[in-house]
């Protein structure tokens, strides 16, 4: 009930919500979480399951992508430290991935993180970077009113708009956001 209603506010709001989940049920079909989440099309949540919910599994994927340039990860395949992977059945991982719940899976020799989506199934990585490439591109325009003594509706203005834009597009572009 509480990650439903985090999830139900933070739909509207410019942030991601990182669920850690070691709920068993969460391994097979029926109503879960993660299910009822995914079915109201949310990109703001993104779960991320592992064996133990002590280990906090959601912060520690946040603390690795969040602090990496906003579009420039793919957040799939991450290693987390202090967190326990398993071994999943195919069954167990279906189940997973058909509610675009990820998870810190152990194969033979590695262990990392699998997928890398939000529960509406979009990928972490477009939203994280779509959301900083708006931000940017809101301080630049703003930047730019606030240097000017007024904005002419002339072609130079609309020039000077375009290059801020621009400018911030082509930041993210070398981010492969």
């Amino acid at each position: 009930a509480n990650v439903q209603a985090v999830a139900t506010w933070i739909l509207n709001q410019k942030k991601i919500f990182f669920v850690g989940t070691s709920q068993s049920n969460e391994l097979a079909a029926g109503t879960t979480a993660a299910f009822t989440v995914k079915g109201t099309g949310n990109k703001r949540v993104s779960f991320l399951w592992t064996p133990n919910s002590h280990e906090f599994a959601g912060n520690a994927w946040a603390g690795v992508g969040l602090t990496q340039e906003a579009g420039s990860i793919n957040w799939a395949f991450k290693t987390l430290i202090g967190v326990t992977g398993k071994s999943l059945t195919a069954s167990q991982q279906g189940f997973l991935e058909a509610n675009n719940v990820n998870h810190y899976q152990t194969l033979p020799g590695l262990t990392g993180t699998r997928k890398g989506k939000v529960a509406s199934g979009e990928f972490l990585d477009i939203v994280h970077g779509t959301d900083a490439l708006e931000a940017r591109m809101k301080e630049d325009v703003y930047g730019l009113l606030m240097n000017l003594p007024k904005l002419a509706y002339t072609d130079v203005a609309l020039q000077a708009l375009y290059g801020v834009i621009l400018s911030a597009l082509q930041v993210f572009e070398g981010n492969n956001t």
